[in-house]
């Protein structure tokens, strides 16, 4: 709906005709002739808002065609944003004019306010003409719970000037500006990189992390991810050293993934803390990737109560072309699925589009630069980039685990000296993980505790006298195979039959723990 003053809004003002001869007027250069209004032209009836969007780093409108959406894009808080207002000319020339959006708190007052001012063509807008709308920067500090956005137009002169008609409100100020979807005070995401000194093959090797490197990864995260902050530093205990070899073909991957998670439990890592494990196997890049490679791997796809699942794995020559793959990985772990591009496995089925391609106009606030074509992120090609399918999923689990707390289950306390795993006074579950490759072959793996149920997928396991136990795994996207979290509970070695399988996990196999 269009509100309007009862008085005409817009007004144009013209150039009059150059003077031939006689004195210049009083103030005026010689030669020149001042600048004389002309007949009005009321555009009022004319002119209107005709959609209103808003970027963070992908476009939601906010308002389509006049009418609010009903279920728009999730907007961050303390993110800055950029609006676009797509104007409808229905007279038939051009009008300059010049667009405000106001940031509003939730009483109304005005917090921030952008504008930007061009000519308009007549037609409806669309967004390959870019003269029909009008893109306007808010910053960070415009984006608050409870918050909204009034747009303002005004007509101005060939010089810039405004009119001296009152502006087009939108909405009228009687009534209740755009609200904007904001369901958190803040989004932050906190990621610790490990660094693995990789001493298999002979080698002796570091990833490449530098103070440059970090922030790679960060200003990558923070303009992807639907959070207004991205913390990054180096694990404070320093590195992991990884003897056994890690090959490009996905080989050594799943137990050098189980040494980072290892690495998170032993720091007694805060819930919303994202570990990434970074490492070389050879000095460059090339050596290791000749004709296709694993570059991450995640702990499956956890749930939103997995907090101590919250890690993978990456290789770690170049931070500036690696950060989109810590990107990927860390897109795994908040649940994320493939999306069905470049073959990647398991894609997600409810994905907008079969090939994988974005659904929205994306906007890099980096530096500007916008995605009007190119493939979700969670998939293998390029060029890629978030889509609006999974910024509202990356922030609705942003979401869900802000209003979560890890479950404390009943079980054993550590001990005031510490169990070498998670912190004294801790109350813990001590469970097996089973390594499962890619035919489905199961392999004892590290003894490790967690503080709450497992939410992978349910695996019930048999023991000779008839015990069972309930397992849960976790299905790797990036490689055949996965892991299996068994409750270690018997005091003696013993084998298991799968009585009820999941994923690779096939009934009737075996594993001795």
């Amino acid at each position: 709906m269009q509100h309007r003053s009862a008085r005409a809004l817009f007004a144009s003002l013209g150039l009059a005709s150059l003077v031939a001869c006689g004195a210049a007027p009083e103030g005026a250069g010689s030669g020149q002739a001042p600048v004389e209004p002309t007949a009005p032209v009321l555009v009022a009836d004319k002119v209107s808002v005709e959609t209103v969007s808003l970027f963070q780093a992908v476009k939601g409108d906010l308002v389509l065609h006049g009418a609010a959406v009903a279920k728009p894009l999730p907007v961050v808080a303390g993110r800055a944003g950029l609006v676009r207002v797509y104007v409808t000319n229905a007279t038939p020339k051009s009008v300059r004019l010049a667009v405000s959006a106001v940031a509003v708190n939730a009483a109304g007052v005005e917090i921030a306010r952008g504008v930007a001012s061009h000519s308009v063509g007549t037609g409806a807008p669309r967004d390959d003409v870019p003269s029909s709308f009008f893109d306007i920067a808010l910053p960070e500090t415009g984006f608050v719970v409870g918050g909204g956005i009034r747009i303002e137009v005004r007509e101005v002169t060939s010089l810039g000037a405004p009119t001296t008609a009152e502006p087009l409100v939108y909405p009228a100020a009687s009534e209740s500006p755009i609200l904007l979807p904001i369901q958190r005070a803040t989004a932050n995401l906190e990621v610790r990189f490990v660094p693995v000194r990789y001493t298999a093959e002979g080698q002796n090797l570091l990833p490449e992390v530098s103070t440059e490197g970090l922030e790679a990864y960060r200003q990558t995260l923070l303009a992807m991810y639907p959070v207004s902050t991205v913390h990054v530093a180096m694990r404070a205990a320093g590195e992991v050293t990884w003897d056994q070899p890690i090959a490009a073909n996905g080989d050594g991957w799943s137990e050098a993934l189980g040494a980072v998670l290892e690495a998170r439990q032993k720091d007694a890592a805060a819930d919303d803390v994202y570990y990434v494990g970074l490492f070389r196997s050879r000095t460059e890049f090339g050596s290791y990737c000749r004709g296709g490679c694993v570059l991450g791997l995640a702990a499956g796809i956890p749930g939103p109560r997995d907090a101590e699942e919250r890690a993978a794995l990456a290789v770690g020559f170049d931070p500036v072309n690696g950060a989109e793959t810590v990107a990927h990985e860390l897109g795994h772990v908040h649940g994320r699925r493939h999306s069905p591009c470049g073959g990647a496995a398991g894609p997600d089925r409810s994905y907008p589009n079969k090939d994988g391609s974005l659904d929205a106009i994306g906007w890099d606030s980096r530096d500007g630069s916008f995605y009007e074509s190119g493939y979700d992120f969670m998939g293998y090609c390029n060029p890629s980039w978030v889509s609006a399918f999974t910024w509202r999923a990356l922030a609705d689990r942003v979401d869900a685990i802000s209003a979560l707390s890890v479950a404390t289950p009943s079980g054993p306390t550590v001990p005031a000296g510490g169990n070498g795993l998670v912190r004294p006074g801790s109350r813990v579950m001590p469970y097996r993980m089973i390594h499962v490759d890619g035919q489905g072959g199961l392999r004892a793996g590290a003894a490790t505790t967690r503080r709450g149920m497992p939410e992978g997928d349910a695996v019930t396991l048999r023991a000779a006298d008839g015990t069972t136990l309930t397992g849960a795994y976790y299905g790797y996207d990036e490689i055949p195979g996965g892991y299996l979290l068994v409750p270690n509970v018997r005091n003696s070695r013993e084998t298991f039959v799968i009585d009820q399988g999941a994923g690779l996990v096939r009934t009737g196999a075996t594993v001795t723990f």
